[in-house]
């Protein structure tokens, strides 16, 4: 998943490129609201266009799940893959031949 400020998302919207991310970086330090107003838990169910809402009304922060393809190219759910499950998504991409992240 990555993380974007407001103002990058909004280029990205109007023809901008995405910005490189640091990884490095805590949810804590990069959510705009400081007093989280609410709660959400992520689990297989989850769909993938109210994960990434969920993000926005509770941290204040704009998100979009991503994965890396076999060519190593990086590439953003949108379109089919926000209707589906997180699960449905894990064994769609498993299936293009995308790796997961090893822990």
């Amino acid at each position: 998943m990555y993380f974007y400020t407001l103002e990058n998302w909004n280029k990205t919207k109007v023809g901008g490129a995405w910005p490189t991310l640091d990884v490095s970086k805590r949810l804590s330090e990069v959510r705009v609201k400081k007093e989280a107003t609410g709660e959400f838990s992520i689990h297989g169910r989850t769909l993938v266009k109210n994960l990434e809402q969920y993000f926005y009304k509770t941290y204040g922060i704009c998100c979009q799940v991503g994965f890396n393809e076999k060519d190593g190219k990086r590439r953003y759910t949108g379109g089919t893959y926000d209707e589906m499950t997180l699960t449905q998504l894990n064994k769609e991409l498993e299936a293009r031949g995308c790796q997961k992240k090893p822990k």
